[in-house]
């Protein structure tokens, strides 16, 4: 044989044997990757990922049943640049045996899209669902997710590391002692929630406390000047500065706020930069009152005061608004308004100039179970009737879920029972849904809840649950 039928056979050898080499090589991969995959090992599902999705990985995915969103956290694990991600249209497709859905992505709610994701980065995305429906995704089940983009692809699968849809009782280091009828609300631009007054004991207080959300703990500011001991008021963020508003309540002291009388006028702000209750003098002013209801409106700095228990135990119709720039009170006088009444609660519906108000105890009609959205624009007050619906309540608390038109309603009292039901409010649908959160608090009655501004939470403290309540939860 010559050199090159020699050098034939050599190359041709080298090739069986190359080819062998290769097979052998992806049949051990296929026996790992299979090995680990049903030992469940989230490390080895993780390292997986990085070898079979090629550039692109999902390294969980994050679904909040109140709102509606998901956070998706994605990994470029190739070896490239992977351009254009997050641009409108591209969707994710989520399935497993009997169940799919799908995420598009909306320009308004993934920020800073499009972007690129750089080799190793790990990105978080918070998306809008958009069409199918996908409250049934629950952590605990694998998913298979493909990711579809212009210029690539990826199929992966991942567990939910968490499902929001569930109250949380926290453990802050420092906290106020039970108590019921006080009063909270967020400070905007932080994540801090400011609570003052109520009823601890024998006699109620003036104390003013800060919630720290990011320390999860409470701080009393042991102000020298503040409002009187009370309860019954109420108090509302002013929008876009870091200002608290207090208005009215009951003192016992037969001259709250200067009045003459055990019930309060005094309209009272805090400043969080100065760390300091004043009392203003605006030119006008609601007169006095306890268990009125107060709401920031959206974009502005007014806030709207509803109703209220007069002296005499007399319920009130008036709708008043609250104008920082002017320091004053108008009593609006809309033609047409909710009927008089006291223990009701009202929230912020985020994005518009409109306010949600739900309950309370009127005169004639006792347990009220009527829902009104104020509009501030047309100064107009409208029922809005739902066959779905709380039952009638007062005592109880609603807060906005941050950066959304969805209002959270907790417990309150009907008839002689406390309930400890969790409702939510949906203002583009004009629907309440009754939720089934995994854990809850107990059954309570004037408790106090608010927004943590810039976060998707609720805060909720104390409140009466036969017993004076110092817990502090977080529904998410």
């Amino acid at each position: 044989m010559n050199k090159r039928g020699v050098s034939m056979v050599i190359s041709l050898v080298l090739i069986i044997m190359m080819t062998l080499a290769i097979a052998a090589s992806a049949f051990y991969w296929i026996m790992k990757i299979q090995g680990q995959m049903y030992a469940g090992s989230s490390e080895a599902q993780a390292g997986i990922r990085r070898q079979v999705t090629g550039e692109l990985s999902i390294v969980d995915i994050q679904y909040n049943v109140n709102t509606d969103t998901a956070r998706i956290v994605m990994e470029n694990s190739g070896s490239r640049l992977i351009e254009r991600i997050g641009s409108v249209g591209d969707t994710i497709v989520i399935s497993k045996p009997g169940f799919s859905c799908d995420i598009s992505f909306d320009s308004s709610a993934c920020d800073s899209c499009p972007f690129d994701l750089e080799v190793g980065e790990i990105r978080k995305l918070s998306l809008d669902f958009i069409g199918s429906d996908c409250s049934n995704l629950r952590e605990g089940f694998e998913y298979s997710a493909y990711f579809a983009l212009s210029d690539s692809s990826a199929k992966t699968s991942f567990v939910p590391v968490a499902i929001y849809d569930s109250w949380t009782l926290m453990t802050p280091r420092n906290s106020p002692t039970g108590r019921y009828t006080h009063k909270m609300a967020a400070i905007d631009g932080t994540d801090k929630v400011l609570l003052f007054g109520g009823n601890p004991g024998a006699s109620y207080v003036n104390e003013t406390w800060i919630y720290d959300h990011s320390e999860n703990n409470w701080t009393n500011l042991s102000l020298l000047v503040a409002p009187s001991l009370r309860y019954g008021h109420s108090i509302a963020t002013i929008d876009g500065i870091d200002k608290i508003l207090l208005f009215g309540g009951f003192d016992g002291s037969g001259n709250c706020d200067g009045s003459g009388n055990s019930y309060c006028n005094g309209t009272w702000l805090y400043d969080l930069s100065a760390n300091t209750w004043n009392l203003m003098i605006p030119a006008s002013s609601p007169s006095i009152r306890d268990y009125h209801a107060m709401a920031t409106i959206d974009g502005t700095d007014k806030i709207l005061l509803f109703g209220g228990q007069n002296p005499g135990f007399t319920e009130n119709d008036e709708t008043w608004v609250y104008n920082y720039t002017d320091n004053n009170w108008y009593n609006v006088t809309p033609a047409i308004s909710p009927s008089a009444r006291q223990a009701h609660a009202m929230a912020t519906i985020d994005g518009t100039d409109k306010i949600l108000l739900f309950g309370g105890n009127g005169p004639a009609s006792g347990y009220l179970d009527e829902t009104w959205v104020y509009d501030l624009s047309d100064n107009t007050w409208t029922q809005v009737n739902t066959a779905i619906r709380p039952r009638g309540r007062q005592n109880h608390a609603m807060a906005t879920i941050d950066g959304t038109d969805k209002i959270l309603l907790f417990s309150g009292l009907s008839g002689n029972t406390r309930d400890d039901e969790t409702w939510l409010y949906d203002y583009s649908g004009s629907t309440w849904s009754l939720k089934v959160p995994r854990d809850k608090p107990k059954d309570r009655e004037l408790h106090a809840m608010t927004s943590i501004d810039g976060t998707d939470k609720v805060l909720l403290f104390g409140g009466y649950t036969g017993n004076k309540s110092d817990e502090t939860w977080i529904y998410v």
